[in-house]
């Protein structure tokens, strides 16, 4: 069985299998190293903690099966249908969940950049270009006067909290 991409919204309520794996996924993570002049040593590196993880891709959405198919005929839409959803979830400025099954790929993603077009000679097919960048869920700590001090507030995890 081959590897499958989704994509899914709002916690699993809406979800998209590409209908065609991309020729090459590349997956990227950066670092926010710096790096100081030591007097008689030299350039000395600070490790730091790693940037978020980026995926980018190009295939495209048929109009018509064909071989080259990951679902079944009867699952593929039109092209105008994958089109309309992604920007639909770009839109709403909220996270999309990106898995490649057989991996350990599974992320929450900002959708950074999309862009699709159409070619000569493929009258219908739409090629695109998606680039993904790693969401990382940001909770505010809330803070109590405790004797005149401010200390954090800390709720305890409830059993199988993710």
């Amino acid at each position: 069985m081959s590897k499958e991409l989704w994509l899914t919204f709002d916690n699993g309520k809406e979800t998209l299998q590409l209908p065609v794996n991309p020729p090459e996924l590349s997956v990227g993570q950066g670092s926010q190293n710096d790096s100081i002049d030591v007097f008689n040593l030299g350039e000395v590196t600070i490790l730091q903690k790693p940037k978020a993880m980026t995926f980018g891709f190009e295939c495209f959405f048929p109009l018509k099966p064909g071989p080259y198919l990951n679902v079944t005929d009867d699952q593929l839409k039109e092209p105008s249908y994958y089109i309309e959803l992604i920007n639909k979830w770009r839109a709403s400025y909220k996270p999309v969940r990106f898995i490649v099954t057989e991996t350990e790929i599974n992320y929450l993603c900002s959708i950074e950049e999309f862009s699709y077009s159409e070619r000569a000679g493929d009258v219908g097919t739409l090629y695109y270009s998606l680039s993904l960048k790693e969401y990382k869920v940001v909770t505010p700590r809330v803070l109590k006067d405790v004797n005149g001090v401010l200390v954090y507030e800390t709720k305890p995890t409830r059993p199988g909290a993710i």
